[in-house]
């Protein structure tokens, strides 16, 4: 059985492209056996993804919040690996546990060592795998000799970590000195499968964010009736439930947006076409569109998702960030996303095969797993 461990089932965009993803990726390579997905929800996600043979989801099923409780990193870690011990035979079928990408145990709130160092204890007992792919993890808060010692130790514990953006890779290193080979910069879990479009005429003006605020700044919708004559379409992203209240208050002063929902983006794939340009406070469909090639402008409103978006701009993305209230429609389009993909694409399977590689040699030293 493959434990997988996500930030899925709120929903979000981002977060079920990625299960997704590895979901059509194990099958693919030729795993027939038992999956679990353990994620922040489980019908959610079911309702969107429909119920694969053999997999099966489970909401916080390996606690990960906080309960209420105040603490520190080494608090919260303590806390995961008695759960961990004194729950072990739930997870005696484990053939590896899999923290799949996303920023849902990040070091920005303390209580991600909670579930990190559960799964952390869970590996080391188990004597199976612990991976982690596309793991955002900054940005830190500030640590006592405790609190790094506890991540010292859970990131001992891993067989293979990918950070998916620069920053989390350098606190990895100065947090272990440099002292496995198993950690890397490499890649949002996006980059596991190629960007699947609906071909559309025309260009189009794509939204997506959880606020008026978040999309169009300080000056808010009044913008829309402007810049949107330079489009022949408005497209709202539905990428959560938040986003569709916005929505549906958008519509009432702006009839003409047209709404999609997270289970065609996911399912048919994203309305866009390199000439588009978006307006985009979250962060998949910043990356996700501008892997296609379009321009536009992303907001962020804490160092947490500043670091995110600036991922993408690492990448080759074009977009520029939203500063008050001033939008300019500007043809700078994000050609080296367009132009590296394939590559991108290609070193992400890499990982990929690596962990599959990791997995079938571990097989013959557990008893009773599924064989790939």
């Amino acid at each position: 059985m493959l434990y997988l461990i996500a930030g899925n089932g709120v929903p979000n965009y981002g977060d079920e492209l990625i299960v997704m993803n590895w979901l059509n990726y194990y099958r693919k390579i030729g795993y027939q056996g038992d999956i679990i997905v353990d994620g922040k929800g489980a019908e959610n996600t079911r309702k969107l993804l429909g119920s694969p043979s053999r997999v099966t989801f489970v909401a916080n099923n390996i606690p990960r919040h906080s309960d209420g409780l105040q603490g520190s990193y080494d608090q919260f870690m303590n806390i995961g690996i008695s759960f961990a011990r004194m729950n072990l035979a739930r997870f005696e079928d484990a053939q590896a546990f899999h923290f799949l990408g996303g920023g849902y145990a990040s070091a920005n709130w303390k209580n991600a060592t909670r579930i990190l160092g559960s799964v952390a204890e869970l590996g080391r007992i188990l004597q199976v795998p612990v991976i982690a792919t596309g793991i955002g993890i900054a940005p830190f808060s500030t640590m006592v000799n405790a609190d790094s010692r506890a991540w010292q130790h859970i990131l001992s514990q891993f067989s293979m970590l990918e950070c998916r953006d620069q920053n989390s890779f350098t606190h990895v290193i100065e947090l272990t000195d440099a002292a496995s080979w198993a950690f890397s910069a490499g890649l949002d879990d996006a980059f596991l499968a190629p960007v699947e479009t609906v071909p559309h005429d025309g260009r189009w003006l794509h939204l997506s964010g959880y606020s008026e605020s978040s999309i169009f700044g300080q000056s808010g919708r009044a913008l829309l009736d402007s810049i949107s004559r330079s489009f022949d379409k408005v497209i709202f992203w539905i990428c959560s439930k938040a986003d569709r209240v916005l929505l549906n208050d958008l519509l009432n002063t702006h009839p003409y947006i047209e709404g999609v929902n997270l289970k065609e983006l996911l399912n048919s794939g994203i309305p866009v076409m390199p000439e588009d340009f978006m307006l985009s406070a979250r962060f998949h469909p910043h990356l996700m569109a501008s892997r296609v090639g379009i321009s536009g402008y992303y907001s962020a409103h804490s160092a947490f998702y500043a670091n995110k978006h600036k991922l993408v701009e690492g990448l080759g993305s074009s977009f520029r960030r939203l500063n008050k209230n001033k939008i300019e429609i500007f043809d700078e389009r994000s050609t080296v996303m367009q132009e590296r993909d394939a590559g991108r694409i290609e070193n992400k399977l890499n990982i990929a095969d690596r962990i599959s590689t990791m997995i079938i040699r571990n097989k013959n030293s557990v008893s009773g797993k599924q064989s790939l």
